[in-house]
């Protein structure tokens, strides 16, 4: 490096000269920024477990232990990766923490059990709550053909680059577990359509992954979130199902036969919970919900102007 720093053909390049101490970070620096850290037995001594916790500086050490007492999402995921046997805790270190709506970002070095000296480094490990999504099912009363038509959200999605995104209704799990309750606030403003938490189908439940899971797994390479999928069925007559089509034609709730559902949202959470819902169908699964009389399609009074 010296011989290239000093050398005619490096100092005479064209443009800009290259300012080297912009690109090394003084002693001092890393010094401090290394002295920022303490350890995971510290933080959380339930786990019994040693290794460093380190933050960037505009992270700071009060947000990371509030954060250890507070945040449920983070201490589950440590205590998931404690649990598992085969990895070993080394070090872990913050990027951002965002609390409020639970968005962590990290590095974490493990190892596996047995090769303690082959530590695997994780960049760019995301935190997340569990969400909750639902798949609408509305089945067209007066159709002989049992013709299935579901409901669809057209929202803005900054990171694919799309104003009109289409999804099935979702949203995080608050504390107290309400998610399901935005969920159908939202659908009810935005489709007039009113349910009922009892009415929930679950479709992420023992009989789909056991006991292994009990929700979707999106991003698993870089993402801790989990999704638990539900189905709520509802019957319809022709007319109430024409009303609600005409109704949200140009709103940001679709009603669409759930048929091309799979060619219409390229979502994730959207295309699972459909293969969910069509396997568990076929294998009869749902048979005990059908064999039950559909509740009647709800609409909130009309407000008097």
């Amino acid at each position: 490096w010296g011989k290239i720093k000093n050398s005619k053909r490096f100092n005479n390049m064209n443009g800009p000269k290259l300012d080297l101490k912009v690109l090394t970070p003084s002693v001092s620096h890393r010094a401090q920024h290394e002295g920022q850290s303490l350890s995971l037995e510290q933080l959380c001594p339930e786990f019994g477990v040693s290794g460093k916790v380190t933050w960037e500086e505009r992270v700071g050490q009060e947000k990371v232990e509030k954060g250890f007492r507070e945040c449920v999402p983070l201490k589950s995921w440590i205590q998931k990766l404690l649990q598992d046997s085969t990895f070993r805790f080394h070090s872990m270190h913050f990027r951002s923490f965002d609390v409020g709506p639970v968005f962590i970002e990290c590095d974490v070095n493990v190892s596996v059990a047995g090769d303690v000296e082959n530590i695997i480094p994780y960049k760019h490990v995301f935190i997340r709550k569990r969400a909750v999504a639902i798949l609408y099912v509305l089945t067209g009363r007066d159709n002989s053909e049992g013709e299935e038509f579901t409901v669809l959200i057209s929202q803005t999605k900054i990171p694919v680059a799309k104003e009109k995104f289409l999804e099935i209704p979702a949203g995080m799990i608050d504390s107290e577990g309400k998610a399901a309750n935005a969920i159908f606030e939202s659908v009810q403003a935005k489709t007039g359509i009113v349910i009922n938490r009892d009415d929930l189908i679950e479709l992420t439940g023992p009989y789909t992954f056991g006991d292994e899971y009990s929700a979707t797994v999106p991003a698993p390479t870089t993402c801790s979130e989990e999704i638990q999928l539900y189905a709520a069925r509802y019957s319809v007559s022709d007319e109430q199902l024409e009303l609600l089509t005409r109704k949200n034609e140009n709103s940001e709730a679709k009603i669409v036969p759930l048929a091309d559902l799979w060619q219409l949202s390229p979502d994730g959470k959207s295309l699972s919970a459909l293969v969910l819902y069509q396997q568990l169908k076929e294998l009869g699964v749902l048979l005990r919900y059908e064999d039950k009389q559909l509740p009647e399609l709800k609409f909130p009074p009309k407000k008097e102007v």
